[in-house]
C-alpha cells in the first residue's frame, strides 16, 4: 500500500466505531423493549465476544478487514450493552438507592479503562496486539455466563410480560425476601398507568417549543467539548511517533 492507502485504512479502522455506534444507538431501545433487558444484554455481550475473536483473528492472519469488521461489530452492540446495563441497575435496585446504583455503570467503565491501560503496558501485553485483543474475549465469556444465571428485571416482567409471579421471584433475587415486595410490584403497575396517560411528544415539538429547543442547543454545545478528546484517544500513538518522543 502507498501512503494514501495506509492513511485510508487507518481512518476506516478508527472511525468505523462511531458510524456503527450511531446505528447501535438507534437499535438499542427497540431491542431492549421487544426482547427484554436480559436477552438484549446477552445478545450484546455474545456478539461483542465474537467481535473480540474476529479482531484477534485479524491480527493473526494479518487481514485488516477482519480487524475493521470486528471493531464495527463491537461498536454496533456497545450502545445496546450500555442501555441494558443502565436498565438493570435502575429496575433492579431499591428505590432509595436507585440514584447511587446508576453510577455503578460509570465506575465499572472507568475500572475497565484502567485495566486496559495496565494490560496495554509494554511489560504486559503492550508489545503484542494479538495477545491484547485475544485476552479481551476472556472476561466477555465470563460475563455472558453470568448473565445467563440472573433473571429478567422485575419491572419488565411485571409491566411488559404481565408476569407477577416471575416478577416477584426476580425481585426476591435482587433485593431479597421482603414484605414490601408485593407493594413494589403494585407501584410498578401504577407507574405504567401514569406513563400511559402522559401525552407523547414528537421530534417537531423539540424544535418548536422554546425551552426544549434551547435545551437541545445547549446539549449539542456541551457535546462539542468532547471533540478534542477523541483524536487523542484514537491517534495518540501516531501523534507521539510524529513528535519523535522516545518509547
Amino acid at each position: 500500500l502507498d501512503q494514501t492507502g495506509i492513511s485510508l485504512l487507518r481512518s476506516v479502522t478508527l472511525n468505523c466505531w462511531f458510524v456503527s455506534q450511531a446505528f447501535g444507538a438507534m437499535l438499542a431501545p427497540l431491542i431492549t423493549d421487544s426482547c427484554g433487558r436480559k436477552m438484549a444484554y446477552v445478545i450484546a455481550s455474545s456478539i461483542m465476544t465474537l467481535a473480540a475473536v474476529i479482531q484477534y483473528l485479524g491480527t493473526v492472519t494479518l487481514y485488516p478487514e477482519l480487524l475493521i469488521a470486528g471493531r464495527a461489530l463491537c461498536a454496533l452492540c456497545s450502545p445496546l450493552s450500555d442501555a441494558a446495563l443502565i436498565l438493570y441497575l435502575q429496575e433492579c435496585s431499591p428505590l432509595e438507592m436507585r440514584g447511587a446504583f446508576s453510577f455503578l455503570g460509570e465506575i465499572g467503565y472507568g475500572s475497565m479503562c484502567v485495566l486496559g491501560m495496565i494490560l496495554g503496558l509494554k511489560n504486559v501485553f503492550g508489545d503484542s496486539l494479538t495477545r491484547l485483543l485475544g485476552f479481551s474475549a476472556i472476561p466477555q465469556l465470563f460475563g455472558v455466563f453470568f448473565l445467563l444465571l440472573i433473571p429478567e428485571t422485575p419491572k419488565y416482567l411485571m409491566i411488559t410480560q404481565n408476569d407477577r409471579k416471575g416478577a416477584l421471584k426476580s425481585l426476591e433475587f435482587f433485593q431479597g425476601q421482603r414484605k414490601e415486595n408485593e407493594a413494589v410490584l403494585d407501584e410498578y403497575l401504577c407507574e405504567a398507568r401514569e406513563e400511559g396517560e402522559i401525552k407523547k411528544g414528537s421530534l417537531k415539538e423539540i424544535f418548536t417549543t422554546w425551552h426544549l429547543r434551547n435545551a437541545a442547543y445547549l446539549s449539542c454545545m456541551i457535546l462539542t467539548l468532547t471533540l478534542p478528546f477523541y483524536p487523542i484517544l484514537q491517534s495518540s500513538t501516531y501523534f507521539l511517533l510524529k513528535l519523535e518522543i522516545p518509547r
